[in-house]
């Protein structure tokens, strides 16, 4: 299992990227690899071994909430026939659905890939982010929304 994830903005000259997997070596132990840096080099890596599976999921699942936390959003992954802009697809397709003015307030780990994305409906998801709804001008003033 590999989780993506990206963080951009141009205002701070910020295009970082930072890549988490469940690694197993030939003699069975589980590590958890990972690899960060800035678009467009190789970055720098860095390998944990566990002495179990959920020890390494645990920690695994630790690094993702942290990275969530500082601003960095997980990628999906581009499956086949699909294009790796999923805008046209399920709710994303409709007009009038915001894009723009949500902030990252909490994430679940949900343990496995349990239930579809409400929003593209296309995607089995194991991670959801709770997004808060901040920029009130583009809607109502004083008013916030929050999904799941």
């Amino acid at each position: 299992m590999q989780i993506d994830m990206g963080r951009v903005d141009p205002t701070l000259n910020m295009n970082r990227f930072y890549s988490v997997e469940l690694t197993k070596d030939l003699f069975g132990q589980t590590g958890v690899h990972r690899q960060w840096g800035r678009f467009g080099t190789w970055g720098r890596h860095r390998h944990d071994w566990y002495t179990s599976q959920t020890e390494a999921e645990s920690a695994l699942s630790d690094l993702v909430k942290q990275k969530l936390a500082r601003g960095y959003l997980i990628k999906l992954p581009v499956s086949e026939g699909q294009g790796p802009e999923m805008s046209s697809f399920g709710k994303w397709s409709q007009q009038g659905v915001l894009r723009k003015g949500w902030t990252c307030i909490g994430f679940e780990d949900l343990g496995e890939p349990a239930t579809q994305c409400k929003m593209c409906e296309s995607q089995d998801i194991r991670y959801v982010q709770q997004q808060l709804f901040n920029d009130f001008s583009l809607i109502w003033p004083g008013r916030a929304l929050m999904i799941t």
